[in-house]
């Protein structure tokens, strides 16, 4: 693929472009699917490919392939494209090139020697365990194993590779039709993934039994690592990115500097993080990745986008820098050379806090453990309000102890963001890697405990 971009480079000089770049990817997704305690799918989906910009009297021209001998055909119609389009006057630049920091552990070796059959074998292990210590379980869930190279080089001297490797496992575990449990893991290092542990974590969350609904009304609730997740990804994510800043789409898009939560609340976007799922030295557009604190101890500190929106906004808002935020990611975990750049974060981290998991617990004298959330989204982007409905992993709590299981899909928060974020009750000092379907970017946080949610609704 180097051969191959540097072909792209010297062949669009003929064209004579104001700037180009040319950019290609390589990109494994080695799946196994568990339904209803069987193995049901195992599959690779192998996506190679090129890409290349063109920019001419600031129009903007794009084409990509996947068959890496029609590099030529991909010039011309990258070009025909800019000298079709209208001239966009927020075009500045494509970036150019900054010293890339060392990041460790990005890739295992061990991923690309790794044979669909082995992946199989855990995922059969792992209903063989979990059938081994209840036989009346079921149990379904995913085990994703992905590997990613890129190669981006421009005109202005950017020349830079990336590989990536990093494992996504996700589990569900069903007793009845009123009791389920999640499990998960993420990683970068295939030793580190150990699916007994999952599995016997989720199956432990079953035990307590005998669920029950929870009456409308605003409670005291502690979040699991997994709801806050779907919190990161779902509703704060795109509030901190430079587009919908832009677009007036952000509810904090005017309050930089401010602050907009309590204290104790520190998010930040990590690129570099040691564990996390969407490390990488660079992004699609060869910039270094960094860890860019996003809220800190309650103030809003910075935006993330790619290089369009920064070198728009840069000279309109203090402190607009490039982070290395530029991702090309399509409809499967990894890079996709058929996309163009857009902002996205990385590893979207809420820092610790001092309260052991237990302790949280002990703050509520009448609430819900809510460890698992879906259907999360912006109802009111504008402001922050939003919707979701609790899943499975979820308690009613009294005096400070879990009491019974909450029956799965039996009610709505319905709330704002920043009220949640400026009731923080207390943060625990565990953090844990979520796993989320559809998730382009890794989410790392601890349990927190907020006050005054609005349970809007009871099935």
């Amino acid at each position: 693929m180097e051969d191959l971009v540097e072909k792209l480079m010297k062949s669009s000089l003929r064209k004579k472009p104001d700037q180009f770049e040319a950019y290609a990817s390589q990109n494994s997704v080695v799946t196994v699917r568990i339904a209803m305690n069987e193995v049901v799918e195992a599959k690779q989906l192998i996506s190679d490919g090129c890409s290349v910009r063109f920019i001419k009297n600031k129009s903007v021209g794009f084409a990509a392939t996947n068959d890496l001998s029609k590099t030529d055909m991909l010039i011309d119609e990258a070009n025909r494209h800019a000298l079709s389009k209208d001239a966009d006057p927020f075009f500045k630049k494509l970036p150019d090139p900054e010293k890339i920091k060392p990041v460790r552990d990005l890739y295992d070796k061990k991923f690309f020697d790794l044979e669909m059959t082995k992946v199989v074998d855990w995922g059969k292990e792992i209903i063989d365990i979990g059938l081994g210590l209840d036989p009346k379980l079921d149990i379904s869930g995913s085990i994703n194993i992905v590997t990613e190279k890129a190669w981006i080089r421009n005109s202005n001297d950017v020349d830079i590779s990336d590989i990536n490797t990093f494992i996504m496992h996700s589990l569900t575990v069903e007793k009845g039709e009123e009791n389920s449990s999640l499990g998960e893991f993420g990683g970068r290092k295939l030793s580190e993934f150990k699916s007994e542990a999952v599995v016997t974590k989720a199956i432990e969350d079953l035990k307590v039994s005998n669920p029950r609904k929870v009456s409308p009304g605003k409670f005291r609730v502690v979040f699991g690592t997994h709801a806050m997740a779907n919190l990161l990804e779902h509703i704060i994510s795109y509030a901190v990115l430079l587009p919908s800043v832009d677009s007036g789409f952000s509810y904090i898009g005017d309050k930089m500097n401010e602050k907009i939560a309590d204290e104790r609340v520190t998010v930040y976007d990590d690129g570099r993080h040691p564990t996390g799922i969407g490390t990488k030295a660079v992004d699609d557009e060869g910039v270094p990745t960094n860890t860019v604190k996003l809220i800190s101890k309650g103030v809003l500190k910075s935006f993330i986008g790619d290089s369009y929106f920064v070198y728009k906004m840069m000279d309109s808002m203090k402190g607009v820098k490039l982070t290395g935020n530029g991702f090309r990611f399509g409809a499967v975990p990894g890079r996709d050379y058929g996309m163009l750049p857009s902002a996205s974060p990385t590893n979207l981290v809420v820092d610790k806090g001092d309260f052991s998991d237990d302790e949280l617990i002990k703050e509520i004298k009448q609430g819900i453990y809510v460890g698992r959330i879906w259907y999360t989204y912006p109802i009111n982007p504008t402001v922050g309000e939003f919707s979701c409905t609790n899943r499975s992993n979820t308690f009613w709590v009294e005096n400070g102890e879990i009491k019974q299981a909450v029956l799965p899909n039996s009610f709505r928060i319905n709330d704002n963001i920043l009220n949640l974020l400026n009731n923080v009750i207390g943060i625990g000092k565990t953090q844990n890697q979520s796993i989320l379907w559809g998730g382009a970017a890794g989410c790392i946080s601890p349990n927190v405990a907020f006050k005054d949610v609005n349970i809007s609704y009871s099935k």
